[in-house]
């Protein structure tokens, strides 16, 4: 349903190549964003009648990938299990059979990314750096591993009030 409501080419139009071109550009991104990497779209056509054609879109969408390991590395200050829970991106649960984890999506990671950087910024650490690598373990699933540098945790030594009185 989501890709019929969001391809260019509809029914009843002319059968237009950029469209086409355009809408096979979109099902890939949506498939990527549902962890599918190697997703092939590929169209064709079937007459109907003289001046109409069914357009028909063939999609392989491959094996889906997931994350199944996230790990922390560098951090200190806060335990993994702490980050984990600030963090969108869910790994595998090898304990729970109906556990789905997260589909492998750069934008989710950089997303987290950010989250995790704001976290430390937020918490005195200005200089902290966080970068990210996924990992294959297996043919469809990656290990997502966070590398965090904390740098100095800034904190207030003195505070000191002054008052310039006027009276």
């Amino acid at each position: 349903d989501l890709i019929k409501q969001n391809i260019n080419q509809k029914k009843n139009t002319f059968l237009d190549k950029e469209n086409i071109s355009r809408d096979i550009v979109l099902i890939k991104n949506i498939y990527k964003t549902k962890g599918f990497k190697f997703i092939n779209v590929v169209t064709s056509t079937e007459k109907f009648a003289d001046d109409r054609v069914n357009l028909i879109y063939t999609i392989n969408e491959g094996k889906q990938n997931k994350i199944k390991v996230i790990k922390f590395v560098g951090n200190t200050s806060y335990s993994d299990k702490y980050l984990s829970s600030l963090i969108n991106t869910k790994s595998l649960k090898f304990y729970n059979l109906f556990s789905s984890g997260s589909n492998l999506n750069d934008k989710n990671f950089l997303f987290d990314k950010n989250k995790i950087l704001t976290f430390y910024k937020n918490k005195g650490f200005f200089d902290a750096k966080v970068n990210y690598d996924i990992s294959k373990i297996s043919s469809n699933s990656h290990k997502l591993t966070f590398f965090i540098d904390e740098g100095n945790r800034t904190k207030i030594n003195d505070v000191i009030i002054s008052l310039n009185n006027s009276d």
